[in-house]
């Protein structure tokens, strides 16, 4: 990991890094599913049945990270962490302790302004995508300059978010508009196709709503969060190269190729948990405290009867669907693991601080934040593999 004497507060960070949209609506799936696929079992009936983890390794408490943006990891089973902040990318052994560190602030060859993403391609290759310098860089096995360095922001602003096709020669991204604050319009996303030249190819693949913000307004001017409650669109890319896409409000999931021609998906049954007061103290007690009261006041004005149904989602090597559910103050967070067709194969829980980035069998690698605020990579073993 990224070496530092100090840390950043992380939690004001969030509101630099998420587009702006008030959504509140709430919708089920409710279509039958293919490929067998039925209604998702209720709550106690998936906790019951979970897939038991244990903790297998954990970063060392004298490699600190400021903010993780992308977790991947190789055939030899080294964890590469990028770092916003720290401009760098920290390789972990299996066992979490720290063996090399990439990069450095620049913008020479190896060098980057900001991290938000790392993968890694067939051959153990490494990508690392810099949105401040509209660039991504490919370095080879233990490399520690480029093998070449590939411009993404020659016609247009930079994607948000870049993933390379392992089946096709190609680069999924996602353009999300810059934030504004005073800035009260509609904020639309896009997932596109890029070429290897790093140009869009075709039409826009899917457009859709940003994720909401709460605005507050006051004398003094005014302050904006990102919506604990809010709706967002989410996507996953499959090593097959075919694209996962869902809308937050239901386990409706669509699954397009490169051309935007939809090939599969499945609709499951699930009514999320209702919002709660305790959601709304615990959503509170991670923004800055100067402005836990005024953000209270608003969200306690406009809170949903529910939760959206989804939260994140991951598409695993093995073909296998990962979407994070949200769940009540206090709980574990569930991820329930579905076949690309939409059968149900089981539930993981894992502590509510930590966030999974990458599944390698039945290795589970999370981000766990800490009291202070400060990110650890924790990984889990399974039990069993879903299913």
């Amino acid at each position: 990991m990224s070496q530092t004497s100090s840390t950043i507060p992380m939690r004001a960070f969030r509101s630099a890094i998420t587009s702006a949209l008030l959504l509140t609506l709430w919708a089920g799936g409710c279509a039958r599913a293919q490929d067998g696929a039925s209604a998702l079992p209720e709550a106690a009936e998936r906790r019951a049945a979970g897939i038991a983890v244990r903790e297998v390794a954990r970063s060392r408490v004298d490699t600190l990270f400021q903010q993780v943006t992308g977790v991947d990891v190789d055939s030899r089973g080294r964890v590469y962490v990028g770092d916003w902040f720290a401009s760098r990318v920290a390789v972990l052994d299996s066992t979490g302790a720290l063996v090399a560190t990439m990069g450095r602030r620049g913008l020479g060859p190896g060098e980057f302004r900001s991290i938000r993403g790392v993968q890694v391609l067939p051959g153990d290759s490494l990508l690392v995508y810099d949105p401040s310098a509209a660039r991504l860089s490919v370095f080879a096995p233990g490399a520690a300059a480029p093998a070449y360095v590939l411009n993404v922001g020659a016609a247009s602003a930079p994607p948000f978010l870049i993933h390379r096709t392992r089946a096709n020669d190609a680069f999924v991204a996602m353009f999300r508009p810059a934030f504004r604050g005073d800035d009260t319009a509609r904020a639309t996303e896009r997932l596109r196709v890029l070429g290897l030249d790093g140009r869009p190819r075709g039409e826009p693949l899917r457009a859709y709503p940003a994720r909401g913000f709460l605005r507050v307004s006051g004398p003094d001017g005014f302050a904006v969060t990102p919506d604990p409650f809010g709706s967002e669109g989410l996507y996953a890319v499959g090593a097959d190269g075919r694209i996962h896409y869902l809308w937050s409000d239901s386990l409706a999931v669509e699954t397009m190729d490169l051309e935007g021609r939809r090939t599969g998906g499945f609709s499951v049954r699930y009514r999320p948990p209702r919002v709660q007061r305790e959601d709304v103290a615990s959503e509170i007690a991670g923004m800055p405290p100067q402005m836990m009261e005024v953000f209270r006041r608003a969200l306690e004005d406009s809170l949903p009867e529910r939760w959206p149904a989804a939260r994140a989602l991951l598409a695993d090597p093995d073909g296998r669907l990962w979407i994070g559910l949200h769940t009540p103050a206090g709980e574990p967070r569930e991820w329930a693991v579905f076949t690309a067709g939409g059968r149900y194969l089981g539930s993981v829980f894992l502590p509510r601080e930590s966030e999974l980035h990458a599944v390698r069998g039945r290795r589970l690698y999370t981000v766990q934040k800490d009291a202070d605020d400060v990110p650890h990579v924790v990984v889990y073993r399974m039990d069993a593999q879903p299913g």
